[in-house]
């Protein structure tokens, strides 16, 4: 036991030194610890700097989802409509009524030119009559 408390220095020098070391890597690891600590009460900081801007986000996805509820009622409301305004549409005009309105419009401009014509002749007419 004599060489344990180091009086002889031989196997006493040894432990002080494995001491010393020991003392030396507990510092470190201390120091280590410290700077892992500070990084994670950094990441701490970032991910609840994060978690406030998603809820943020699911927030406003939250309204985006009821506005887009309310316009896509509003467009089916619209639609609606539409499908309404088509039906009466093709109640008051049909292909038929088309082309019975398009016939009556050919035969009355038919009649106008067939008209200025013949009024346009009888101005020629009248004018060489006058000029003779």
């Amino acid at each position: 036991m004599a060489a344990q408390t180091g009086s002889d220095g031989g196997e006493g020098d040894s432990l002080e030194t494995r001491v010393i070391r020991i003392e030396v890597f507990a510092e470190d690891a201390r120091e280590r610890l410290t700077r892992i600590e500070k990084r994670l009460d950094s990441f701490e900081d970032r991910f609840i700097r994060l978690e406030a801007r998603l809820e943020d986000l699911s927030v406003q996805v939250v309204r985006m989802s009821a506005r887009l509820d309310v316009f896509a009622e509003k467009l089916d409301g619209f639609a609606k409509k539409l499908d309404g305004f088509a039906e009466k549409l093709d109640q008051f005009v049909t292909k038929d009524m088309l082309a019975a309105s398009m016939a009556e419009l050919e035969a009355r401009l038919l009649k106008w030119f067939v008209v200025t014509i013949f009024a346009t002749a009888s101005l020629a007419f009248t004018a060489a009559k006058l000029v003779h």
